[in-house]
């Protein structure tokens, strides 16, 4: 697979759309607006205006942008092209989104992908009340169908003992998406010229993709989002304010450990006996201390909510 960076923006905002799960109006407003009371979101591809106004609002942000060093998005080769990115995105923000054009190799297809280097992403809090919000549409052009397959995990090497099977959703945008034989559920109307936004949530998902099954892990990898987009050369497809949101007193589990070393946080010390190595994350997954040994000091590091990681087992601590 080839790595693109995230391309400018294009399209106008959506004022119209009927499909059964496509909201109206591909703009965060209509999520707050909706009566979910949202607490908690895993924000993937959406402005820094958003981002700082659910901050605002006091909501819970796991900010997992692509940093072109763990989290990309993929391109499989020559199979798109980039788009032509003119127009503001969703909430006619300038930030960025992804604008791509089918290639000429009868095939397309690209991916969010979490890579093994590092800790994962924190999905301990997903459940089948998670809910995906998902912006599209197409300058010009528009591709007929997009086939999503969402949150298919990668273990991240042998000692890897998590016995969460994995079983990614498979559903279509527009006409229904056939791969391998196995024609994928539709969720929302084909894309337009305006920006029109899926949101469903993780048990809906299941209802029409019976084989889905929800991944709550603290050290996720793989692909968290990809997408087919078939192969006529020239049609378009753009993707924005991609992000997942969990309604408040749903928000999963607070702690989780998995491996052996059990993680035990007193005063200024992280310890786990037996552990050989021992990191320290933020909720982006950037590093802030490492040790080779069962200890870890935190002398130093801000307070806030962090990931630790010691040998193959994973928790979240509150450092005060």
């Amino acid at each position: 697979m080839k790595k693109l960076t995230l391309l400018a923006a294009a399209a106008a905002v959506a004022m119209s759309a009927n499909a059964q799960y496509v909201v109206e109006d591909a703009g965060l407003q209509p999520v707050l607006d909706k009566g979910e009371n949202a607490a908690v979101f895993y924000t993937f591809l959406l402005d820094q205006n958003s981002i700082a106004e659910l901050k605002n609002a006091g909501k819970t942000v796991y900010e997992y942008a692509t940093n072109d060093e763990t989290r990309w998005l993929y391109i499989w080769e020559n199979t798109f092209i980039a788009g032509d990115g003119t127009a503001p995105g969703v909430d006619f923000q300038t930030d960025g989104h992804v604008a791509l054009t089918v290639g000429n190799l009868g095939w397309s297809g690209a991916g969010f992908n979490q890579n093994k280097d590092g800790v994962g992403m924190d999905f301990t809090g997903l459940s089948d009340e998670t809910r995906l919000h998902l912006g599209y549409s197409a300058a010009s052009n528009p591709v007929k169908s997009i086939g999503i397959t969402l949150l298919d995990r990668d273990k991240k090497n042998a000692d890897d003992k998590t016995e969460i099977a994995n079983t990614p959703a498979h559903f279509s945008i527009g006409a229904p998406f056939t791969d391998n034989g196995e024609t994928w559920p539709s969720v929302g109307a084909a894309p337009t010229d305006e920006w029109q936004a899926v949101d469903i949530s993780f048990g809906d998902l299941k209802k029409l993709y019976p084989k889905f099954a929800v991944q709550p892990v603290a050290d996720w990898t793989g692909n968290y989002l990809a997408f087919l987009c078939g192969g006529i050369t020239g049609q378009n497809i753009e993707l924005d304010a991609i992000y997942f949101y969990q309604p408040k007193g749903e928000s999963g589990i607070s702690n989780i450990d998995m491996g052996k070393a059990e993680i035990i946080v007193t005063g200024k010390t992280v310890s786990a006996s037996g552990a050989k190595h021992i990191a320290l994350y933020d909720l982006t997954g950037k590093t802030i201390k490492a040790v080779d040994g069962s200890i870890l000091g935190l002398n130093g590091v801000p307070a806030g909510l962090y990931i630790v990681k010691a040998d193959n087992s994973v928790r979240k601590v509150l450092v005060k």
